[in-house]
């Protein structure tokens, strides 16, 4: 399910995201050790934002820049998967290539939880992101 069909976002900040989206330029990036399968760095109106995807042994897991280009990308990536099975903040420097820490999403098996505040924070600052 796309989140531009579910009830806690409206529609038109969903269409909104999605021109935003389209203007993201994308740059191929060094992965940090660990397994990263791919690294890329995101970048909308001069801000860059580093994004890391790997599969883990709980799922696919997005690991983003905690700014609002990063949360463009993972409100992006929510709109194409639907909403991921864990979404929580990462503090500075707990994760190599985070320094001002990031969000992370895991899209795996089972129910998914229902939106909460890290969530709600996510679409907040994606907004800054939109000009």
């Amino acid at each position: 399910m796309s989140i531009g069909s579910s009830p806690f976002i409206d529609p038109r900040i969903i269409d909104r995201f999605r021109t935003a989206g389209r203007s993201i330029q994308w740059q191929s990036v060094v992965p940090n050790e660990g397994g990263s399968s791919r690294a890329r760095i995101a970048t909308l109106h001069e801000q860059p934002a580093r994004v890391e995807e790997r599969e883990t042994v709980s799922g696919r897991e997005m690991i983003v820049d905690s700014g609002p280009v990063g949360a463009l990308v993972l409100v992006l990536e929510v709109d194409r998967h639907g909403l991921p099975h864990a979404l929580d903040p990462v503090a500075g420097g707990e994760t190599e290539g985070f320094p001002e820490g990031a969000l992370r999403a895991i899209w795996g098996t089972g129910p998914v939880p229902a939106p909460g505040a890290v969530w709600k924070d996510v679409l907040n600052l994606a907004r800054y992101a939109l000009r």
